[in-house]
């Protein structure tokens, strides 16, 4: 569960730019900034800015794209930033 409002980001990241993140991640991250759903470790680590805990979880196309998501997480999605401190798994 979210601990943040999940419909309030929704209405304020309605066109949140995913594109110069890794194809494969576009559909995840764009969920859990429109939508609030809960992602997956690697996305959960990027999201609480925990770029140690990433580079683990993170695979090859991933891993090379680090600073892309750290360039995401701060420019494209300004609202989620202190936020994303915030997320729980545990509710």
């Amino acid at each position: 569960m979210l601990a943040t409002a999940s419909t309030g980001m929704a209405q304020r990241n309605a066109s949140v730019d995913v594109s110069r993140l890794p194809e494969h991640m576009q559909n995840p991250a764009r969920a859990y900034v429109e939508r609030g759903r809960m992602p997956g470790g690697f996305l959960y680590a990027v999201l609480c800015n925990d770029f140690t805990d990433a580079v683990g979880r993170a695979d090859a196309t991933n891993a090379e794209a680090l600073d892309d998501w750290a360039k995401w997480l701060f420019n494209d999605i300004p609202p989620l930033r202190g936020a994303t401190k915030k997320l729980s798994r545990n509710g």
